[in-house]
C-alpha cells in the first residue's frame, strides 16, 4: 500500500538524497514539521468519509428493514381478512327452523319439504289459520326413507303443545295427529329426532272450515288507527208470513229434521280393548263392510255421548276384515266407560 503525508515524504528523502539534492538537518526538521498537520487532516476526512460512509448504510438498512416489516403486517392483515370473508358462508339460521319463522301455508294441500339434521335443518314450522266452527284437525306426515322417523306437533297461538307425534309403527312412515280445536291460529312443526333421521316428506293439514289470512304482526312504528266509523243499525228482519216455518221451531207434526251425518266420520264401538309394549290395542266392531280399511285414523270419545276426544287417544287402523277391525292406539291407561270411537273415512 502507498504511504502518504508526511510518512510518505519522510520516505521519499533518502531518495532524494541519492539523486544529489541534500538537504540539512535543521531544514528536514522543520520540514517534517510542516508536513505533520497536513498528514494529520488527511487521516481525519478519511476516517469521517468511512464514518459517513457506514452511518449511511446504516440508516439504508434500517429503512429496508422498516419497509420488509410493513409488507409483512400488510399481508398478513390481507390474508386475514380473507379468512373472515371465506368462513361467512356455512351455515346461517333456517329460515323456518322455529316459531317465529313459522311459513304460512295452505290447508288441504299437500307440501314437500326435506329435512337434513346434519346440514343444520332439523325442523321445519308452518302456520294455519283456521276459521270456521269447532271441528277435528287432521295433520297427516308421509316420508319417503323408512328406516328414519320424524315427528309432527301441533301448537297453539300461545305456542303449547296441543297435539303430541305418536310413536313410529313398525314398518310404516306415516303419522297422524287428529285433535278437535277451536278456529284460530296453530303451528304445525315437523322434527327429525337425531341426526340419522334425514328424509323427504309431505305433510297435509286436514281442516273442513275456511282457511283465513295470519294476521300480520304490529310494526313498532305504526300509525295511530283511525277512529272506527259507527256502524249503522241493523235493519230489523220482516216478520214472516204466514205459514212459514220459524227457524229454530218443531215442525208441525214430528220433532226437527236433523242436519245430515258427515259421510267422512264413522262412529263406532270397542269391543275389546288388550294393552301392548306400552300401548293399547282396540278392536272395533267397523269393518270393510263400513268402508274401514288399513292406515284410516280415528279418536277415542269421552263417556257415553258428544264427540269429545278423549286426551291421547287416537289411533290407527292396523288390520280390518268385514264386521270388525283391529287398531293401535298409544293410551295405555284403562278404557273404562269411554267405548265409542269416530273413525275418519277419508
Amino acid at each position: 500500500m502507498p504511504l502518504t503525508g508526511a510518512a510518505g515524504t519522510a520516505a521519499r528523502l533518502p531518495i532524494l538524497a541519492e539523486k544529489g539534492l541534500m538537504i540539512s538537518t535543521s531544514n528536514f526538521r522543520a520540514l517534517l514539521l510542516a508536513l505533520l498537520p497536513l498528514s494529520l487532516g488527511c487521516a481525519a476526512f478519511q476516517g469521517g468519509m468511512k464514518s459517513v460512509g457506514e452511518t449511511g448504510d446504516q440508516v439504508k438498512g434500517a429503512a429496508e428493514k422498516g419497509k420488509g416489516e410493513a409488507d409483512k403486517g400488510k399481508e398478513e392483515s390481507g390474508k386475514a381478512k380473507g379468512d373472515k370473508g371465506g368462513g361467512g358462508g356455512g351455515g346461517g339460521d333456517e329460515e323456518d327452523g322455529d316459531r317465529l319463522k313459522a311459513k304460512e301455508d295452505k290447508t288441504n294441500t299437500p307440501i314437500d319439504d326435506k329435512l337434513d339434521p346434519k346440514k343444520g335443518d332439523k325442523a321445519d314450522w308452518r302456520k294455519f289459520q283456521l276459521g270456521g266452527r269447532r271441528d277435528v284437525l287432521t295433520v297427516e306426515l308421509h316420508w319417503d326413507e323408512e328406516a328414519v322417523n320424524l315427528d309432527v306437533d301441533v301448537f297453539d297461538a300461545y305456542g303449547d303443545r296441543v297435539g303430541k307425534s305418536p310413536p313410529k309403527m313398525e314398518g310404516q312412515s306415516i303419522k297422524r295427529v287428529l285433535i278437535q280445536v277451536d278456529p284460530g291460529l296453530y303451528y304445525v312443526r315437523v322434527s327429525a329426532p337425531t341426526d340419522k333421521d334425514k328424509s323427504i316428506y309431505t305433510l297435509a293439514v286436514k281442516w273442513k272450515g275456511p282457511q283465513l289470512a295470519v294476521k300480520p304482526e304490529p310494526k313498532p312504528e305504526a300509525a295511530a288507527a283511525p277512529v272506527p266509523t259507527p256502524a249503522p243499525a241493523p235493519t230489523p228482519a220482516p216478520a214472516p208470513g204466514p205459514g212459514a216455518p220459524v227457524p229454530g221451531a218443531p215442525v208441525p207434526g214430528g220433532p226437527p229434521v236433523p242436519a245430515p251425518p258427515d259421510p267422512n266420520k264413522l262412529f263406532g264401538s270397542i269391543i275389546n280393548a288388550v294393552k301392548d309394549q306400552g300401548q293399547t290395542v282396540l278392536v272395533l266392531d267397523k269393518g270393510t263392510a263400513a268402508k274401514v280399511r288399513r292406515g284410516l285414523s280415528g279418536l277415542i270419545l269421552e263417556g257415553g255421548d258428544g264427540e269429545k276426544p278423549l286426551e291421547g287417544g287416537s289411533f290407527v287402523i292396523e288390520e280390518a276384515q268385514d264386521g270388525r277391525s283391529r287398531a293401535r292406539t298409544p293410551y295405555n291407561k284403562p278404557i273404562g266407560k269411554n267405548r265409542r270411537v269416530i273413525i275418519m273415512l277419508k
